[in-house]
C-alpha cells in the first residue's frame, strides 16, 4: 500500500462535505487508488428528501446515454438484487461484501445473473463489491465498486484495502446531511449555520476559531465548561485545554493528508452548574472553495448540549427501529434526562417496567448509554430552525 497516496486520497473525501458536487471526483480518485473500474455512491434520507446523492464515477458519466441506461437497471433489474442491497444493510460491520456473497449464490453462477450481465454488456464490468456505510435505519447509503470483466474475481487483499476508506466515507457523508438541509432551506451552508441549534464551531488545526454559530456563542458565554481564550482559540474552563487541542490536531491531521482519524469524541463537565456534560465531536473539515479561508483544512467541532432538551425530538425512532407503543413514550422521556424513578411516577408503571424497557430502547437502536441515544435522535431529527426568515 502506498500510504502517503492513501492518506493524501483521505483527505479529499472531505472537501465533499461542504461541495457535494465533488463527489463525483472524489469517486474517480477512489476507483483508481484501489484499482477498480467504476464506483458508485447511492446516498437516501428517509428523514429529509433533500439530502441524497447519486455519484458515479467517470466510466459511468463517459458511456453515452448512461442515465437512460441506470434507469432502465433501476426499473427493470434492480428488483432481482433487492435481497443483496438487504444483506448489506443488515450485516453488523460495514466492509465491502462481493455480489454473490450477498446474491446467496457461488461465484460461476454470475453468468447467468441478469443484472450481472446486463452490466458487463452495458460498461464492460462484471465482478462487483459493496458496503452500507452507517447503522442508522433512517439513512439508507451504499458504496459500490466495480471491477473489469475478464480480470478474475476480487481478491481478499483488495477488498481489506478498500475498507479502509469506508469510515471516511461514512464520516463525510454524515457531516455532509447538515450542510445539504441548510443549502435547500435557506440557500446558504456556511452562512446559515445559525439555523442549526447544535454548538458549531469551525477551527484550525491549532484550535484558532474560524466560525461559530449562535448556539455556539451562547455555550461560550456561559462559561460552563467551554471558552473562547485570549488567542482566540476554544479551550476549557480553566487550565485543561490541553487535551482538546490534541485532539483538534490529530483530527486535523487527516484534513491535511497526515492521519487517519474519523472523529474523536470528548466530554466536556459543567464547572459552574450541575447540568449534563457537553458532548463534543470532532471531525475533519475542509473548504476547496475557500470560503473560510485560503486552503483551510482543520476540523467542524460539534457541542451537543443534552440539558438543551426543546431541540431534541424522538420523533420517527419508534417507526424506524420497532419500539413498542410504551417503549416510544419512555425513549422520549430518556433523552429528556428523566430519572427511572421520575419516568415510572410519569408513566404510572414499576420501575421494573421501566428498566425493562429502557434496556429494550437500548438493544433495538444500538446505544449504550442515553447520551448516545441523544446523538441518534438529533442525527435522525436534524435541530434546524425551521423559519426560512
Amino acid at each position: 500500500m502506498n500510504t502517503k497516496r492513501a492518506l493524501e486520497f483521505t483527505s479529499t473525501i472531505y472537501d465533499a462535505v461542504l461541495c457535494p458536487d465533488l463527489w463525483n471526483e472524489v469517486l474517480d480518485n477512489f476507483v483508481e487508488l484501489v484499482g477498480a473500474a467504476s464506483g458508485r455512491l447511492q446516498v437516501i434520507d428517509q428523514t429529509y428528501s433533500e439530502h441524497k446523492c447519486a455519484a458515479v464515477s467517470a466510466l459511468y458519466r463517459n458511456t453515452p446515454d448512461y442515465e437512460k441506461k441506470f434507469q432502465y437497471y433501476f426499473d427493470e433489474l434492480s428488483h432481482e438484487e433487492a435481497s443483496a442491497y438487504e444483506y448489506i444493510q443488515t450485516r453488523p460491520e460495514a466492509k465491502f461484501v462481493t455480489e454473490y456473497e450477498c446474491l446467496g449464490i457461488t461465484p460461476d453462477r454470475l453468468a447467468t445473473h441478469r443484472p450481472t450481465t446486463w452490466m458487463r454488456d452495458n460498461f464492460g464490468i462484471y465482478y462487483r463489491i459493496g458496503s452500507r456505510l452507517n447503522t442508522n435505519h433512517a439513512w439508507q447509503d451504499y458504496l459500490l465498486l466495480q471491477f473489469h470483466d475478464g480480470r478474475g474475481q476480487v481478491t481478499p487483499g483488495e477488498i481489506e484495502f478498500a475498507n479502509i476508506f469506508i469510515p471516511h466515507f461514512a464520516k463525510a457523508v454524515e457531516l455532509g446531511r447538515t450542510f445539504s438541509v441548510l443549502n435547500a432551506r435557506f440557500k446558504a451552508v456556511l452562512s446559515a449555520l445559525d439555523h442549526y441549534l447544535i454548538g458549531t464551531y469551525l477551527v484550525t488545526p491549532d484550535g484558532t476559531l474560524l466560525l461559530q454559530n449562535t448556539e455556539a456563542d451562547r455555550i461560550l458565554e456561559c462559561k460552563d465548561g467551554l471558552v473562547k481564550d485570549i488567542n482566540g482559540r476554544i479551550g476549557l474552563s480553566g487550565d485543561n485545554s490541553v487535551e482538546l487541542l490534541n485532539l483538534i490536531s490529530k483530527v486535523s491531521a487527516t484534513a491535511n493528508g497526515e492521519s487517519m482519524d474519523t472523529e474523536q469524541i470528548m466530554t466536556i463537565p459543567r464547572c459552574c452548574s450541575s447540568l449534563d456534560s457537553y458532548v463534543l465531536s470532532i471531525c475533519p473539515l475542509r473548504d476547496p472553495e475557500n470560503t473560510l479561508d485560503v486552503n483551510f483544512r482543520g476540523a467542524i467541532v460539534y457541542a451537543i448540549d443534552p440539558s438543551n432538551i426543546s431541540i431534541i425530538s424522538t420523533e420517527g425512532i419508534a417507526r424506524l427501529y420497532g419500539l413498542t407503543p410504551a417503549e416510544d413514550a419512555i425513549c422520549s422521556l430518556l433523552v429528556k434526562g428523566l430519572t427511572t424513578e421520575d419516568m415510572a411516577e410519569t408513566r404510572s408503571v414499576r420501575i421494573e417496567t421501566v428498566r425493562s424497557q429502557v434496556k429494550a430502547i437500548l438493544r433495538k437502536t444500538h446505544v449504550k448509554s442515553r447520551i448516545q441515544l441523544v446523538k441518534l435522535a438529533l442525527s435522525i431529527n436534524l435541530p434546524i430552525d425551521q423559519d426560512p426568515e
